[in-house]
Formats: C-alpha cells, sequence, structure tokens
C-alpha cells in the first residue's frame, strides 16, 4: 500500500515534469515565431525602402 503510493507520486513528478517540459518547447516556439517575423519585416523593409 505505501509503495504503491510512493510510485504513484513518482509518476505524478514525471508527468509535471513532461508538462514544464512541454510549456517551455511552446514559449521557446513561440518566442522563435516572434523573432522570425520581425526578422521577416525587418528584412521587408530594407528590401523595400531602399
Amino acid at each position: 500500500m505505501h509503495h504503491k503510493h510512493t510510485s504513484e507520486i513518482k509518476i505524478h513528478s514525471q508527468i509535471l515534469t513532461l508538462n514544464t517540459l512541454f510549456e517551455l518547447y511552446i514559449h521557446c516556439g513561440y518566442l522563435y515565431f516572434i523573432l522570425d517575423i520581425t526578422n521577416v519585416a525587418f528584412i521587408w523593409l530594407q528590401v523595400h525602402l531602399t
């Protein structure tokens, strides 16, 4: 009984770690997406203004 409880906690913490990694991945993805947009916009402005 006690052993089962600790294994459930272990599984739960693994799931939490996966969720945290997934959230970090999503936030990094958004960051790269925003950087890409600003990069493209900057290049587009340079091309069209010069």
